[in-house]
């Protein structure tokens, strides 16, 4: 790795530059026959530009303070973005329970809804068939009564006819008992 100047070193390197420079700026100046006055003044505003230059010049002290700011800064607003982020994942937390916790009322308030609407179609449902059943029932009774009177005016003949119908019909009535 390359040896990194410090300050004082770096402006002992610039005063000796500068001082050879100028030097040779001047014995060149006049070699080409530019009037020694002039190429003394034209030395001396370049040595004062270089100078400047070389005072402006980023030594490797100041290289590490701004590192150092910038990593001070740097740490600040990771700190802060850290603590922004922490306070919006718990803010999103809470509207998600709320959110979970509305929804999950809103389903029980809706399965209670449910659950009440179905109990009032069954036992209206219940009641129908039992309505039918007892219909049915009394029904089938009549229809027995006849029967039964038919067999008695109709003779053995229809006796017979009769009681497989009633016998059909009795084998009838469990499975439409099952039905309602």
């Amino acid at each position: 790795m390359a040896h990194v100047l410090t300050l004082k070193e770096l402006k002992e390197l610039a005063m000796f530059i500068t001082a050879f420079d100028t030097l040779k700026l001047v014995k060149r100046l006049i070699g080409i026959g530019v009037p020694q006055n002039q190429a003394e003044a034209g030395a001396e505003i370049l040595a004062e530009i270089f100078n400047d230059n070389l005072q402006e010049l980023v030594t490797k002290e100041d290289l590490q303070r701004e590192i150092s700011g910038l990593r001070k800064d740097t740490d600040v607003k990771h700190e802060s973005l850290r603590k922004d982020m922490d306070a919006k994942h718990e803010s999103l937390r809470k509207d998600m329970d709320a959110k979970h916790e509305s929804l999950r009322k809103d389903m029980d308030t809706k399965h209670e809804s449910l659950r009440k609407d179905m109990d009032a179609k069954h036992e209206s449902l219940r009641k129908d068939m039992d309505i039918n059943h007892e219909t049915l029932r009394k029904d089938m009774h009549l229809m027995e009564e006849r029967f039964d009177s038919k067999l008695e005016k109709f003779g053995l003949n229809l006796t017979i006819k009769h009681g497989l119908i009633t016998a059909a019909l009795l084998t009838a009535v469990p499975a439409l008992s099952k039905l309602f």
